[in-house]
């Protein structure tokens, strides 16, 4: 979906299958999700597909490691415009990700909290 935005230009959320029900037909997540999430990992990239090959595949185990000890938790990944293949490597190895594709480099910090307005966890981790 593509959400205009007067301050961001326009940005793509792409919820994973399974959370697809979480947004609204206003394009906007919903705050309650079906399952309490007690962790939002928020991610963002900006031309980063050779780190996060390596690096990515670490915290989809924390998170997977978490899940099987029942502590639910999500992935969000922003992607600041990048030019190389950063959403294809994370639609490869976080198929499960929430990946919110901007058509700007906003900055770190704008692209953040992004996310951070949208997650519905108790915890954030923001890297």
């Amino acid at each position: 979906m593509i959400h205009p935005s007067a301050d961001h230009g326009q940005l793509t959320v792409t919820p994973p299958p399974a959370l697809a029900p979480r947004v609204t037909t206003d394009g906007h997540a919903a705050r309650a999700p079906a399952v309490r999430v007690g962790l939002s990992a928020i991610l963002v990239t900006h031309n980063s597909a050779r780190f996060l090959r390596q690096n990515l595949r670490g915290l989809v185990r924390l998170l997977e490691g978490m899940g099987a000890a029942g502590f639910q938790a999500e992935l969000w990944v922003v992607d600041n415009a990048s030019h190389d293949d950063s959403l294809a490597v994370v639609r490869t190895i976080a198929p499960h990700a929430t990946i919110v594709a901007l058509d700007q480099n906003l900055g770190y910090g704008t692209a953040a909290n992004l996310a951070a307005t949208r997650c519905v966890s108790d915890w954030m981790l923001v890297l």
